[in-house]
């Protein structure tokens, strides 16, 4: 008898597939397992582009997490979903069922495309525009070497490029880069040196 406890690592999880075929493959009969990840409910219904995370690979509310470990060839012994001030979440504890269901991931849920998916191709055509025309008169930063900074640079693509650089107080971060582009993490003093500044802060 085993119990295996999986907690906030299927959002991570590039392969969602192979990685819970992999536990399915490790549990026998007489075995259970609790899987844990974040509830994105509250994301989805806000639009709230701000609780984007760089190192998430998957979004979950609780109807597509149980889905998943259904088609996934697991049983659901229990359910519960945890509302909190830090993070909402999605607990199941579940045994091994029927053969996994292969190649059969569903579609995210009509919420997430209703009040979220939809609204992204909108949002990131006003960020880029805006800081194509910001581009011509200012340098542009953007402040805070954090997850939503990396999240904002990646989404916006190739016009991260014209961010001169993320600036940052904490002189341990300074000299790395941040997010796909590699835009340079440097100390606040340095935009001082370059004219006109226009700085974009990264907040929740």
């Amino acid at each position: 008898n085993a119990l295996f406890v999986i907690r906030h690592i299927i959002e991570h999880t590039r392969d969602l597939e192979k990685f819970l075929g992999a536990i399915w493959n490790m549990l026998d009969k007489e075995s259970i397992c609790l899987m844990e990840v974040p509830d994105s409910s509250s994301l989805f219904s806000s639009g709230d582009f701000a609780q984007l995370w760089e190192e998430h690979t998957a979004y979950f509310t609780p109807e597509t997490f149980l889905r998943l470990l259904t088609i996934s060839g697991f049983n659901i012994i229990n359910k519960f979903n945890i509302v909190s001030e830090g993070e909402d979440l999605c607990i199941a504890i579940v045994a091994k069922n029927c053969s996994p269901i292969s190649k059969n991931i569903q579609p995210p849920s009509p919420l997430a495309i209703n009040n979220f998916f939809s609204k992204v191709p909108g949002f990131l055509s006003k960020a880029k525009s805006k800081i194509g025309r910001v581009q011509k008169q200012y340098n542009i930063y953007v402040f805070g070497a954090n997850h939503i900074a990396a999240t904002f640079l990646d989404l916006i693509e190739e016009e991260s490029e014209k961010i001169k650089a993320v600036l940052d107080d904490d002189r341990s971060k300074h000299g790395f880069t941040l997010g796909l582009s590699q835009t340079s993490v440097l100390p606040p003093s340095d935009a001082l040196k370059c004219g006109l500044v226009c700085i974009i802060v990264a907040v929740n």
